[in-house]
């Protein structure tokens, strides 16, 4: 397992690596998990890191896709399903700031996806 995890965590946009990784997944019986890789590589979204400022990963608001062309659910659909998600996200660390809002943080990009896993399933994405 861990032949993904550090490499994820390095390069959280290496979607080849993600599909390798949900087919692990599924072979280990882990499959809400591996069709949530598999989700995060259609929708080329993944859990940004602060390494920059702050040792956490973070799920921010999805609200650019309609701007950008975006046509898997359709213009403002898409935003609200994102929206969906964001609002079912459960929250780990709480960090009291103005933007906190618009912010999930996690101490893992693992434990990040994860609660991405839940939230879909939750809303029934996957």
């Amino acid at each position: 397992m861990n032949d993904f995890l550090t490499p994820l965590d390095s390069n959280p946009a290496d979607w080849d690596l993600r599909l390798i990784y949900s087919d692990y997944l599924e072979e280990n019986e882990d499959l809400d998990f591996a069709n949530t890789q598999r989700w995060m590589v259609m929708e080329k979204r993944h859990p940004m890191s602060t390494m920059d400022s702050y040792p956490y990963w973070y799920w921010g608001r999805w609200v650019d896709l309609s701007k950008r062309g975006y046509s898997g659910y359709g213009g403002q659909g898409a935003c609200r399903l994102y929206n969906m998600i964001f609002a079912e996200l459960e929250i780990e660390v709480k960090f009291d700031i103005g933007w906190s809002s618009n912010w999930k943080l996690y101490s893992g990009r693992d434990i990040a996806e994860r609660v991405l896993c839940k939230a879909l399933l939750k809303i029934g994405s996957i």
